[in-house]
């Protein structure tokens, strides 16, 4: 398997998600709705296949860090990523639906305040057979 590793900024249209809210006092009502979820579309690089995720799909895997790859394909990732770990401790991963590619998106996520977590896409780990 040839593995590529590629910053997500350049396949995501959005990396850094819930955008913060704006108040000017805390009884005001927000500029924007929090339960208003905006689309986070990706491109794999390998076939050009377009994928959209929301914000729930990546709180999911905050809580069931499980993988869905195979075994073999899961080790190799993870032999080519380790450094990226460290830094970005969270996962999410898949097959192409379109090229069969495996692929691993990982990311930060925390606490961002008023009880609402945030979510920061770090790199795109794919592997081609």
């Amino acid at each position: 398997m040839k593995i590529k590793i590629i910053k997500a900024k350049t396949l995501f249209t959005i990396t850094d998600f819930p955008k913060p809210t704006e108040r000017i006092e805390p009884w005001e009502q927000s500029a924007r709705d929090p339960h208003t979820y905006e689309i986070i579309a990706f491109n794999l690089p390998c076939c050009k296949q377009g994928i959209e995720f929301k914000q729930s799909d990546f709180e999911k895997h905050v809580e069931a860090p499980n993988t869905c790859l195979s075994e073999k394909d899961e080790a190799e990732i993870e032999k080519a990523s380790k450094r990226l770990v460290k830094k970005n401790p969270y996962f999410l991963d898949f097959y192409c639906p379109k090229c069969g590619a495996a692929v691993r998106i990982y990311y930060d996520a925390g606490v961002a305040g008023r009880g609402e977590m945030f979510y920061s896409l770090a790199y795109v780990v794919f592997g081609i057979n």
